[in-house]
């Protein structure tokens, strides 16, 4: 079977990136004196397509995706310390993926089940940034915009989950008790600007930003639905902060909250 789903989508500027933010984001259009945008429009093509086959329970995919970010409008760290800027690149940045995946008795209704998931991406063209108040191209290599949203993300990124259903009571009640884990290589990640709230993506000039290393997650997982309500008891990053794992990131300075307990409910009033 094979299936393919494409979109398309236009995102303009707000304000805030056509005039800055005082000293904590610069605009390139802010030097013009001109409140009126001169940044294009963002558009995103985007490209998924799916292949899979089942061989008895046992589930097998491939999948591919690409998207083209055209004139992509992206934030800065710079060498000012709390400063940020945002710029438009001229032209196209691509990203492109790929992935394969194995599920094994996934829908079954009881009994231990199985899936897992790896995905690997690569980002080129892209275009050297606008200048201040210019419809073009400023100068700088052509490759600059998608290298550095290339170092945002890993080479490789793999989920999955291993787990045991069980249904009872007439099927008034499935019970699920699963592992899953979570991993990804070695990358530079975006950091977050807390006077903004934005997660920006780092250059090579500022000498404060670390590369986040190859790391994982490892969550424990209890769901219950009861006819149409579901009941979920999750204990995340259930190895941080422990002897196996003194702890992860994928934000720079941020390091994600170890052995954390969330709970809740979700039951459909309607439909």
């Amino acid at each position: 079977r094979v299936t393919a789903t494409a979109g398309s989508s236009l995102r303009r500027a707000p304000l805030v990136d056509v005039i800055g933010f005082g000293d904590y984001l610069t605009s390139t259009t802010s030097t013009s004196g001109n409140t009126t945008s001169s940044f294009d429009a963002e558009r995103a093509s985007t490209l998924d397509v799916e292949a899979f086959t089942h061989v008895g329970a046992l589930r097998v995919g491939i999948s591919a995706f690409h998207t083209v970010r055209n004139n992509p409008i992206e934030y800065y760290e710079t060498t000012v310390t709390d400063s940020v800027f945002v710029t438009q690149a001229d032209g196209a940045v691509r990203i492109a993926g790929a992935g394969a995946q194995l599920a094994f008795r996934d829908a079954a209704d009881s009994g231990f089940y199985l899936r897992v998931r790896g995905d690997t991406y690569t980002v080129a063209g892209g275009a050297a940034a606008r200048s201040a108040g210019s419809a073009s191209p400023a100068s700088g290599a052509s490759t600059a915009t998608a290298n550095a949203i290339a170092g945002t993300l890993p080479d490789l990124f793999g989920v999955g989950q291993i787990g045991f259903r069980q249904t009872l009571f007439q099927g008034d009640l499935i019970a699920d008790l699963a592992v899953r884990g979570r991993a990804w290589t070695a990358m530079r990640s975006r950091v977050l600007h807390p006077q903004t709230g934005l997660l920006v993506v780092p250059t090579t000039d500022v000498t404060n930003t670390a590369e986040v290393p190859a790391s994982g997650v490892l969550d424990i997982v209890l769901t219950a639905r009861v006819r149409t309500a579901t009941i979920w008891f999750l204990y995340e990053n259930a190895l941080s902060g422990t002897n196996v794992m003194t702890g992860n990131v994928m934000v720079p300075g941020y390091p994600l909250e170890e052995q954390r307990i969330r709970f809740g409910v979700h039951w459909p009033i309607f439909g």
